[in-house]
């Protein structure tokens, strides 16, 4: 028995991607279905103009990073050296006055098997105050598996800062859009049987709901939880994070 939801992802109310049902969706044909809203992928051209788009968080928000700049034929800045690269990056389109930014949170944030240099990471806290009080900004958090190898209040002081700085920039710029990708399965992990993988998953997931939860009509959430289970997915960076960029700005172009 399948539900075919009509209302387009866009047209979502914020406050209702943070109370679905579970699961949130279905699996047909290698396609996702969600319930609550009718997904199909957005018209980049139209949704990369005037934008900004500032993705903080770990290494899947850098897989997001890379799509962005796959669709909207930006120019590179700030570059990736190496393939597991831990700085920002920055990419502009000029003459679309757009661009996307990618910074990777502050530690916890493991580089290989250490801790990495401070003066790579971007507090994402600090970030968000830095955005001004004009222009357009499409905001996309996903922190989780890094925080998975140090003790959860490390998540909880990171969430409640983040949450903080959001309230400001909510107050100070309305032509802002925030979407928070939440934890999603993963079987294979780092060394440490919970490091990386999925055991403090719906730990996170709650402790999102709790933080966020008085400016849910202004943040989206997004959660990967039930599509990774239902492609049974093995790494701590999703196989389907295509997929999982489509789904998101599916939420964000067009609202």
């Amino acid at each position: 028995h399948s539900i075919v939801a009509t209302l387009p992802c866009s047209k979502v109310l914020p406050q209702l991607t943070w109370s679905q049902e579970i699961p949130t969706g279905y699996m047909s044909n290698k396609t996702w279905h969600f319930r609550i809203c009718n997904y199909t992928k957005p018209d980049y051209k139209t949704c990369f103009i005037n934008k900004q788009v500032l993705i903080f968080g770990d290494s899947n928000g850098r897989s997001h990073y890379y799509n962005v700049q796959a669709h909207s034929n930006c120019t590179e800045v700030k570059k990736a050296e190496t393939r597991h690269w831990h700085k920002p990056l920055l990419c502009e389109h000029k003459a679309n006055n757009f661009s996307v930014f990618w910074g990777p949170h502050a530690n916890p944030f493991s580089n290989g098997n250490t801790v990495s240099q401070i003066n790579d990471l971007v507090p994402t806290s600090k970030a968000i105050d830095e955005i001004p009080s004009q222009g357009h900004y499409l905001i996309i958090m996903t922190h989780y598996y890094h925080f998975t190898a140090s003790h959860i209040s490390s998540a909880e002081i990171m969430f409640r800062s983040i949450k903080e700085s959001l309230v400001r920039l909510l107050k100070r710029n309305p032509n802002v859009q925030v979407l928070l990708q939440g934890p999603h399965v993963a079987w294979r992990g780092w060394a440490e049987h919970y490091a990386a993988g999925d055991m403090l998953g719906t730990t996170i997931m709650e402790m999102q709901r709790e933080i966020f939860h008085d400016i849910r009509d202004r943040v989206v959430f997004y959660s990967p939880w039930d599509i990774t289970i239902a492609v049974e997915n093995l790494d701590y960076h999703p196989s389907i994070n295509n997929d999982i960029f489509h789904m998101i700005f599916a939420f964000l172009c067009g609202r």
